[in-house]
């Protein structure tokens, strides 16, 4: 179900980066393997950070909503494995063709 055909240019990575911090910019990005329900990307930012970046159907946004409730839950809690930190989500509808989504950026 993710988006499998779905390349992460960088004008979308930028778009998504805006979310987080509008200093940043793609450098590059690179698919990660997993994400059943969403395409994972490492994007390299202009100051050399790297940020996961997941993108989610339309029609599975309510899953990305999940995921970030989720991880709140967890947040302050000590657990054996890493929480990921929800530094951006947006789960807006998007009017403008295909590239509807849902984006959502943790720390890798």
């Amino acid at each position: 179900m993710a988006l499998d055909d779905f390349d992460l240019d960088r004008t979308t990575a930028d778009s998504v980066l805006a979310l987080v911090d509008r200093r940043f910019g793609a450098e590059a990005s690179t698919r990660l393997s997993g994400g059943i329900l969403s395409s994972v990307f490492d994007v390299r930012t202009s100051d050399g950070r790297s940020l996961v970046v997941k993108v989610y159907p339309e029609q599975l946004r309510s899953k990305m909503k999940k995921e970030r409730f989720v991880y709140e839950l967890l947040e302050g809690h000590t657990l054996a494995a890493p929480v990921p930190e929800i530094l951006a989500a947006d789960g807006r509808r998007s009017t403008d063709g295909p590239s509807r989504m849902g984006r959502c950026s943790t720390r890798a």
